[in-house]
């Protein structure tokens, strides 16, 4: 399993959550800190955690989509679709997963 997916394993170990509404929050960590970052045009929400003595990026709507379908989302093939297309709405009713065709579908219904 890929950095990435480890990340993510390992913040929800730590306790950190996507809320109903998106918002992110952990019980350790006050001075949480979201940035966007810049994906093939589009902005995500991420955070930074430390792993094996490194800064790892943690993409927010990943981690909900982990808190929503578990190990399916890992699964090959499969990716994090926002219904809306909204890449910055991590809402648990606004991420589902599914394959790269269905997500081109969500965003040619979406425009």
């Amino acid at each position: 399993m890929g950095v990435r997916n480890n990340a993510i394993k390992l913040a929800f170990k730590k306790g950190y959550r996507v809320l109903e509404c998106g918002a992110v929050v952990s019980h350790k960590d006050n001075n949480l800190k979201l940035q966007v970052k810049k994906v093939n045009g589009k902005s995500y929400y991420r955070f930074s955690l430390r792993m094996d003595g490194k800064n790892t990026n943690v993409m927010v709507h990943r981690l909900q989509a982990y808190q929503k379908y578990k190990g399916k989302t890992f699964k090959e093939g499969i990716v994090v679709r926002h219904r809306d297309d909204d890449s910055l709405n991590n809402s648990k009713k606004n991420i589902l997963i599914g394959t790269q065709a269905q997500n081109m579908k969500d965003k040619y219904r979406n425009r």
